[in-house]
């Protein structure tokens, strides 16, 4: 259901602003990514992670499953490495796609859940601002 949201709101012609008030965390963090502007309350932290999964059936079902899981995971790791190229740690690094999507699963393997706080999201361009701050003083002001 998730991705869902993810593909309505990124093809929508609407330009569409999400402001995350307490958390972006996994599903919330993808979807996210979404809109055309991603602002983030100082407080509210970003968390990424692989993602669970449970499974009971029979062989072939386990097995669909973590097929399946695997290509979630590849998704998701295209969705953020495609912002974050394109962010502030990666801009002037000049790296591949290919590159920072190896670097990003790397790291999320290394911390199992990685948790930043909003200026560390905004850095690695999964977020544009932070709402108070240079260009997003309001929501007024973004919405202009």
């Amino acid at each position: 259901n998730g991705m869902a949201i993810f593909n309505v709101i990124e093809t929508s012609s609407s330009p569409i602003t999400i402001v995350s008030y307490s958390q972006a965390s996994s599903m919330t963090g993808i979807i996210l990514q979404s809109a055309k502007k991603r602002i983030m309350m100082p407080d509210c932290h970003f968390l990424m992670h692989h993602g669970s999964l449970g499974l009971e059936g029979t062989h072939q079902a386990v097995v669909a499953a973590v097929d399946r899981d695997k290509r979630a995971v590849k998704r998701m790791l295209e969705i953020f490495a495609l912002r974050m190229i394109n962010g502030p740690y990666f801009k002037d690094r000049d790296k591949s796609l290919s590159y920072v999507t190896n670097w990003l699963d790397k790291k999320i393997k290394e911390k199992e859940d990685w948790y930043m706080d909003a200026q560390e999201a905004v850095d690695l361009g999964l977020a544009d601002g932070i709402l108070g701050e240079r260009g997003f003083k309001d929501l007024t002001a973004i919405r202009k």
